[in-house]
């Protein structure tokens, strides 16, 4: 057996961090889905309530990352990230002993909150490590430690969700933050010097998003990064009602399914991250989100009326294809002119993110549940809008900018 230099097991033990630092995000939705029948049950709620609890969840991560990202350039990485970390469990936890469904959406919020706080702050210590293409195969890396959690949250939480109750699923999610904390405690150094921060934290914060937002492929990669946000919530509001409700699937398939979605994802995001470097970041955009545009097409006319669970499966995979392949471009092209705002720029979209699907919760409510039609409206809407904004935006941006090098 090889041992591990000091240097390869510090380096180990950060991807590591890193990637269960992104797996909160997924880990606040994903293992809970099919646990959504038993809470509604414990609480009487309905299943419009039930959906609203997911904007809570949203609104906790829209706060959670614009807190996170301006106080990390001001007094660095790890402080911010181990509270976030610790915010996560607290909300775990809380949300196990919810008496009441407001309480339970409170916690879930509080849960959220800490969730996308900890994804903003690895984008910015990701980038505070590397930049370009080096930058997306850093960040290619920690997904696949990252993409174990929509991989297998939901296989676990429908597999758990029959052995044990729903309370208790919570608290298993709590007591794996406080290992990430531990793990982030003993081995996380911090990645921001101190020449390189930004001052007081709310002092200057309207001019670094101001900054940030006069860039004008960034504006673009906006557009694209919050369609893809519409969509996917779109898809996890829809999808166990549809799958469970209309087809008929156990909870064992449920649970399949929404891991293969997961799986589809993360083989999508390396594959991106292998042709970017090679065919360019906006040639790789166009064509993926063009496979996103034909999933919209799809939904609004075969899927439509289709009874076909494998038809259904193809259209989502599609879209799904769509966002794993766009991610790592994004990232990687609106980060990169933003080193010292970093945790701005990556706060920033993730809040606009969270706000908009936040306010767009009252029309997830009135998608329909029993066909496919509205998903994939929102598959043509959303992938439609992210590809004219490349096209239009993100590219003559970029040109000029190499035009002007």
């Amino acid at each position: 057996m090889v041992a591990l230099s000091p240097a390869n097991a510090r380096r180990s033990a950060l991807l590591l961090f890193l990637g269960l630092a992104y797996a909160l995000g997924p880990f606040t939705v994903d293992p809970f889905a099919p646990a959504f029948p038993k809470i509604g049950e414990t609480f009487a709620a309905s299943t419009a309530l039930l959906q609203y609890s997911l904007a809570g969840v949203t609104l906790g991560m829209g706060l959670g990352t614009l807190l996170a990202g301006p106080f990390s350039d001001s007094i660095g990485r790890k402080r911010p990230m181990l509270v976030a970390i610790a915010l996560y469990g607290i909300g775990a936890f809380g949300s196990s002993l919810a008496p009441d469904i407001w309480w339970f959406i409170g916690a879930r919020a509080i849960m959220a909150l800490g969730a996308s706080g900890a994804a903003v702050l690895a984008a910015a210590i990701i980038r505070d490590l590397a930049t370009g293409d080096a930058m997306l195969k850093l960040l290619a890396r920690v997904m696949l430690i990252q993409g174990a959690a929509p991989v297998f949250g939901p296989i676990l939480g429908s597999q758990l969700i029959q052995v044990i109750s729903w309370r208790s699923l919570f608290q298993i999610f709590g007591v794996l933050a406080v290992v990430t904390l531990l793990l982030g405690a003993l081995s996380f150094k911090e990645t921001l010097s101190t020449d390189d921060r930004r001052g007081s934290a709310f002092q200057g914060m309207g001019k670094r998003f101001g900054y940030v937002l006069r860039d004008r492929s960034y504006q673009g990669l906006l557009v694209v990064s919050l369609v893809t946000t519409v969509q996917v919530y779109a898809y996890l509001n829809i999808f166990p009602f549809l799958a469970l409700g209309k087809f008929g699937v156990s909870q064992n398939v449920y649970g399949l399914l929404a891991a293969s979605v997961s799986l589809a994802w993360l083989i999508s995001f390396q594959f991106g991250a292998f042709v970017a470097p090679r065919i360019g970041y906006v040639r790789t955009l166009v064509g993926s989100l063009s496979v996103g545009v034909l999933a919209g097409i799809g939904g609004l006319t075969i899927g439509a009326s289709a009874s076909s669970l494998p038809l259904v499966m193809v259209l989502i995979y599609m879209s799904i294809f769509a966002f794993g392949v766009s991610m790592g471009p994004v990232q990687t092209l609106s980060l990169a002119p933003h080193g010292e705002e970093a945790g701005t720029a990556a706060a920033l979209m993730g809040t606009l993110n969270y706000l908009v699907t936040t306010l767009l919760a009252p029309v997830y409510t009135m998608l329909p549940t029993n066909s496919f039609s509205g998903l994939g409206g929102v598959y043509l809407v959303a992938w439609g809008l992210g590809l004219a904004s490349v096209l239009l935006i993100v590219r003559p941006a970029l040109a000029r900018a190499r035009t002007a090098l």
